[in-house]
């Protein structure tokens, strides 16, 4: 009674079926990989283009912060020298 019911066509149908999940599976990682290594090249691209941005604006607002330091510091020593000029005030 020994019957072939066809399991040893279809263990071996189901090995190459798995091998060809895994062929699947492998390429789906690596084009996967690819675009996330893409995907992290743009964003560290953007993150040192906002660095950069950043940069050079804290440049700007330090050399316009020291700017208006030097025009209030011009502004209060006129306005101390005219109140004493006005006022006849001495220094001790």
């Amino acid at each position: 009674m020994d019957k072939d019911l066809g399991y040893q066509e279809l263990l071996i149908l189901a090995k190459r079926l798995e091998a060809r999940a895994a062929e699947f599976s492998a390429d789906a990682d690596e084009s996967q990989e690819e675009g996330m290594n893409a995907y992290a090249i743009s964003q560290e691209n953007s993150i040192e283009q906002a660095r950069f941005v950043t940069e050079n604006y804290q440049n700007e607002f330090l050399t316009v912060a020291k700017a208006c330091i030097e025009n209030a510091d011009n502004q209060s020593t006129l306005r101390l020298l005219r109140a004493y000029g006005e006022y006849g005030l001495k220094e001790n």
